[in-house]
Parts: C-alpha cells; structure tokens; sequence
C-alpha cells in the first residue's frame, strides 16, 4: 500500500497540483487536519475537490483550525476519520482530529483527558492482532514531531499512551509545522509531513517492512 499524507493545508492550494503525479500513484490520501484556517464548509469543500481530481481515495481528521462544519463536510462524504475506524485493505485506520490547546474545532476545551476518553472508545474496537495506522492532527508527546523548537514538546500524552498500548505500524499527525519529520516509536513509525503551504508532505510504503519520508516539492 502506498499512502500519500498532507497536514495544515490551511486554506492554501497553491502546491496541491505541484504533487498530483504522487497523488495520483497513491492508494489513499491521508489529511492530518486543518484544512481550513478557521473557515467554511465551503472551503473544505474546495480544497478536497481539487485533491480528489487526482485522487479521491480520501481520509482526513479536522484539525484545531477546522470549525465543525467542516467535520461535517468530511462525515457527510465518508472521509472522515475522526472518533471513527475505516478498513483499508486490511489495514484498520482510526483517527482523532483537534488539539489539546488553542482556538478553534479542536478538544481544546476539553484537554488532553478528552482525548484519552475518545481514543480508549476507538482502542475497543481493534482485535490486539489487528493492523492499524493511527491519524491525528495533534502529535505523540515527547517526540522530535512534536518539538515546539524550543525545547518544549506540545504533543499529547493520551495519543502517546494510544501508541505505547496498541502500536499501531504507522502513525500519522500535523500540528506543529516546524517538527516535520519521521521517527521509530517501539513498532510505530512517526510521520509529520509538515504544512502543505511550507512545501513539504509525506510518503508511506507498507509492504513487507514499513518505510515513511517526508518529500519536499521542489
């Protein structure tokens, strides 16, 4: 399977056409959230549009920057992954969109208790020999994704605990633009693509072994 993975495409489409070869090649699309910057349906609507004229095998989770109109543009199309399980070739993928702190759709009213309520709910419906791939726009605490560049890691320790528990082959987020990147957690592959806007996205190859890069358009 190969996956391409876009995040924080905030309202922008200047690059989605830059990558349509890569979209087009992919199995599926995988939107780490904010798809907006804090804007409509509509707007969801257009930019979603111009991915699936390359490729419309698409999941996405909302982000912090996505109002719930645009959580429901993806639910009402069967896109969304948020609180929700989508089989895949196989391959379960379960999504949360938001985050713990800022403005926005996101949970942060709610923090990082909240999250942990709503992954336990998506734990119980994987089998322990299931194969999975996580996506959230919020990053695993205390990761180079999830680096702040100060020094201060702004991840989430509930979707760390989620890893840690039920390591998942992949797991996808966004959030935080300048923590792109990969990593190895235990089994779990890390990848944030960073923002589509600062020319950068993601390729995943799950075959035999898993192999993840960030690509940077050029």
């Amino acid at each position: 399977m190969e996956i391409l993975v876009i995040s924080d495409i905030h309202n922008r489409l200047g690059n989605i056409s830059a990558i349509a070869d890569d979209l087009a090649g992919a199995d599926v699309v995988l939107i780490a959230g904010d798809i907006t910057n804090f804007g409509s349906a509509k707007q969801a609507k257009k930019i979603v549009t111009k991915i699936s004229n390359y490729n419309s095998n698409i999941l996405a989770v909302p982000g912090n920057c996505d109002p719930p109109s645009v959580e429901a543009y993806l639910s009402g199309h069967g896109m969304s992954l948020h609180c929700n399980r989508v089989e895949l070739d196989g391959i379960k993928f379960v999504g949360l969109g938001g985050a713990i702190a800022g403005p926005g759709f996101g949970l942060a009213e709610f923090g990082d208790d909240d999250f942990s309520i709503r992954l336990n709910a998506l734990e119980a419906t994987l089998k322990p020999d299931d194969i999975s791939i996580l996506v959230t726009h919020q990053p695993a605490f205390g990761t180079r994704i999830d680096d702040s560049g100060d020094g201060h890691h702004a991840g989430s320790k509930a979707v760390r605990d989620f890893i840690d528990r039920n390591h998942p082959i992949v797991a996808v987020s966004g959030h935080i633009h300048n923590a792109f990147g990969t990593e190895i957690l235990g089994s779990t592959t890390l990848i944030n693509p960073g923002p589509i806007s600062h020319r950068t996205y993601g390729y995943i190859k799950i075959g035999e072994t898993v192999s993840a890069e960030i690509r940077t358009i050029k």
